[in-house]
């Protein structure tokens, strides 16, 4: 599949010597494999970066990685929740998300990065899926490379896959109040949203998916990404980019 992109940028954790036993999250080789499947090709960019370096960039894919930090919504800590305590990550892509929605640029996001887009937007997260429900074990032993759980799908995502897709889990949080400006594409059994869109009153185009379409690549997840693809190049056209 050839596209128009060469600018793309994936957000990645500076360091992960804090998370050994989720190393395998913050690998960018997966992401970069990912994107490579649709014909984008992706740069790296770090909290170092200034972040009107999105000017520069076709859209942004914010990754998985450590819990955002919980006064970004409003609570207190729970004493399962891991965030980085120097918040460097937290504010660079915060302010990224930021501009990226005042500028219009898409945005693709993955598990923790589903996380922040919500909580920028004004949602809020469950800290620990346990204490919420234990229906859905939504971080399987067997990791993010194999398939969890179903989950039920509306809008163009049911259109295209049906009412029900498999899928990877490796997160302990979650959504609990999905913002204002979002819309559910899929939840899993237990109510937990697993996938939404921007509304049409948002300027930016989202496409967020709580699973892990870059260890699984399978033909639901190089779709999904595929019509992210499509909407950006439309975008872009119109735009004349």
């Amino acid at each position: 599949m050839e596209t128009p992109f060469t600018r793309e940028v994936e957000l990645v954790r500076p360091n992960n010597t804090n998370y050994t036993k989720e190393r395998v999250l913050y690998n960018a080789e997966n992401y970069m494999s990912y994107l490579n499947k649709v014909g984008c090709h992706a740069c790296l960019i770090s909290p170092k970066e200034d972040p009107s370096i999105i000017d520069h960039l076709d859209f942004i894919v914010t990754p998985g990685g450590p819990d955002v930090n919980p006064t970004f919504y409003g609570q207190p800590s729970h004493p399962k929740t891991r965030f980085e305590k120097k918040g460097v990550r937290d504010r660079f892509e915060k302010r990224v998300i930021e501009l990226a929605i005042e500028r219009g640029k898409p945005i693709f996001a993955v598990c923790r990065g589903v996380q922040i887009v919500n909580t920028v937007l004004g949602g809020t997260l469950h800290q620990h899926l346990p204490d919420w429900s234990t229906e859905v074990d939504h971080r399987s032993p067997e990791g993010p490379t194999a398939y969890t759980h179903e989950v039920k799908t509306t809008g163009w995502v049911e259109d295209t896959f049906g009412k029900k897709i498999q899928v990877n889990s490796w997160h302990h949080q979650g959504i609990d109040k999905l913002a204002s400006s979002l819309e559910p594409l899929a939840w899993s059994s237990d109510g937990l949203v697993e996938a939404y869109e921007a509304t049409p009153e948002l300027p930016s185009l989202i496409l967020a998916l709580q699973w892990h379409p870059e260890f699984l690549q399978d033909e639901v997840s190089i779709t999904l990404l595929a019509h992210f693809i499509d909407r950006v190049s439309s975008q872009l056209k119109i735009g004349g980019e």
